[in-house]
């Protein structure tokens, strides 16, 4: 049985399977070798989790356990091999 999906790249649609697998009770992993990328990608979820909360297709708990089965990591190694 799966329990642990890692998205490898935090651009619009890495960002997304990664919310769409948490949501669904994955263990998310969320990977890219830029920090800047990972934080927008954070901000973007947030954002989204927040207009779902508004149109009450998720419930705030849901929300607020959101990112403890979420996490975005940053690949220091191989961005300084391919820069």
């Amino acid at each position: 049985m799966i329990n642990t999906i890692c998205v490898i790249g935090a651009g619009t649609m890495g960002s997304g399977i990664a919310q769409t697998a948490a949501q669904n009770g994955f263990y998310t992993l969320l990977f890219d070798i830029n920090e800047e990328v990972l934080t927008k990608a954070k901000i973007a979820i947030e954002k989204s989790l927040q207009f779902l909360v508004d149109k009450e297709k998720l419930l705030l708990q849901k929300k607020k356990l959101f990112f403890k089965g979420y996490d975005s990591l940053l690949i220091p190694t191989i961005a300084s091999q391919i820069s």
